[in-house]
């Protein structure tokens, strides 16, 4: 006895367009290591790491030093209190 398996519309209609074009495979294949099968540099990462600034609270959020500033830099904004 076989067993019924689904296959969604989909599925179906990505077969046919592969089926039709098999350039899209080879296609993918070179995005991929383009983007994703490189080697990495692990001495820049750790740079960039070093390099980044914390995170600042949203400059306009209400009980924070930077928002008092912001506020105050731009009168035609309505007071958060």
């Amino acid at each position: 006895m076989h067993a019924i398996t689904y296959e969604s519309d989909l599925t179906r209609l990505l077969r046919r367009v592969v089926e039709s074009n098999p350039a899209i495979e080879e296609s993918q294949r070179r995005g991929r290591a383009m983007f994703w099968d490189r080697r990495v540099d692990w001495d820049l990462e750790r740079r960039k790491a070093e390099s980044e600034r914390p995170m600042l609270p949203y400059e306009y959020a209400p009980g924070f030093p930077q928002a008092s500033a912001k506020m105050a830099e731009h009168p035609e904004l309505p007071a958060n209190e």
